[in-house]
């Protein structure tokens, strides 16, 4: 976030003896709740290009948030001070922008002030001087050619919303904006500072693996399009949900082999999971590999190698943990043929199928 000249105001900075006194008998009345809003919020044109603030105390107060926009119902945070004034050096001239400001303490954050706003002047142009060669050539001199009008700025995302989704996971939607958009998400623990980049997609939905549970995140998102980037878009905010216990690792796995060269699995439903990990492997001497997952507690193995051995174990999980691996079902073959759900008889060689009855 750019950084802001803070400049004072009024008649000069009081006294230290004064200021001690002040700040005494503000923390006797300082109550444990937020502070109320700011008032009499007032913006004037400061050195033809800046837009300067100026406002009256808010009891309780740690500092202030000001936001900006360029309508009423669309402002956003751009900088934090502990003064009662502000001057915002990044506005430009010929340019109407709206301002409120929100008062904050250890308790919490006010609603925000009424607005007030400013339009700046007009850029005067160059002057030039005697010396100066014309614009064109030969005399008479001809005025300038206006300056091209500068492209449509890129219009910001609206309609964010964001939920938590686990205790690991939250999620965001908005508003799409018109095709071949793509869309920047920011992220941070402070509503007014600290944003990073978390994420590109081209959808106007994004689900975003946060570092801790039970925590409070931030959210604006910006529209990137040919080269430009729109302004921030509104902010939405969402906290993580607490920690979810280890899940139970899976018992009683039953394996009964079916026709068509399928074998289908099933197991006691495990406390905890949200899902589960199936594992398989052909030869005793190998590690078990993935070979699917399910949100059930019942999978089916589908072209099952022809081979003399097959194990299978199961895993439970969810977002941020997962079971140890489940007792081992399946095993070597005895020469014997292997059983079918449907009554069939279909012979593998040298295939039986220990453990699945």
């Amino acid at each position: 976030m750019d950084q802001h000249t803070h400049y004072p105001w009024g008649n000069g900075a009081p006294t230290q003896q004064y200021a001690a006194f002040q700040s005494g008998y503000e923390q006797q009345q300082v109550a444990a709740d937020p502070p109320p809003p700011p008032s009499r919020l007032t913006a004037r044109c400061y050195q033809d290009n800046h837009a300067a603030l100026q406002w009256r105390q808010a009891k309780g107060a740690d500092g202030y948030i000001i936001l900006r926009g360029s309508q009423p119902g669309n402002m956003q945070p751009i900088a934090a001070v502990a003064e009662r004034a502000f001057v915002d050096t990044t506005t430009q001239p010929g340019r109407t922008y709206y301002y409120c400001v929100t008062a904050y303490n250890q308790h919490g954050k006010s609603r925000p002030c009424d607005h007030a706003t400013v339009t700046l002047p007009a850029a005067q142009p160059a002057k030039s001087s005697e010396n100066q060669s014309p614009c064109y050539a030969p005399a008479p001199q001809l005025p300038c050619p206006p300056a091209p009008p500068e492209p449509p700025q890129l219009q910001a995302p609206t309609g964010l919303r964001a939920f938590a989704h686990g205790s690991r996971y939250i999620a965001l939607h908005w508003q799409p904006l018109h095709s071949g958009v793509e869309y920047r998400v920011y992220r941070s623990e402070s509503p007014w500072s600290g944003y990073a980049m978390v994420g590109e997609t081209c959808e106007t939905y994004y689900l975003d693996a946060v570092p801790e549970p039970m925590t409070k995140y931030y959210y604006f998102v910006q529209a990137v399009h040919n080269g430009r980037t729109s302004q921030a878009g509104n902010m939405a905010e969402a906290e993580s949900f607490p920690p979810l216990p280890a899940p139970e690792t899976p018992q009683n796995v039953r394996c009964t082999p079916q026709d068509n060269d399928i074998v289908e699995l099933r197991w006691n439903q495990a406390r905890a999971a949200a899902a589960y990990v199936v594992y398989a492997r052909y030869d005793q001497s190998e590690e078990f590999s993935v070979i699917g997952h399910t949100l059930d507690c019942a999978y089916l193995h589908k072209d099952v190698p022809q081979t003399s051995y097959v194990e299978y174990r199961v895993q439970a999980y969810h977002d941020s943990a997962a079971s140890e691996l489940s007792a081992a079902c399946g095993g070597r073959s005895n020469n014997s043929s292997v059983p079918r759900k449907s009554g069939t008889q279909k012979r593998y060689p040298n295939l039986s199928w220990q453990g699945f009855k």
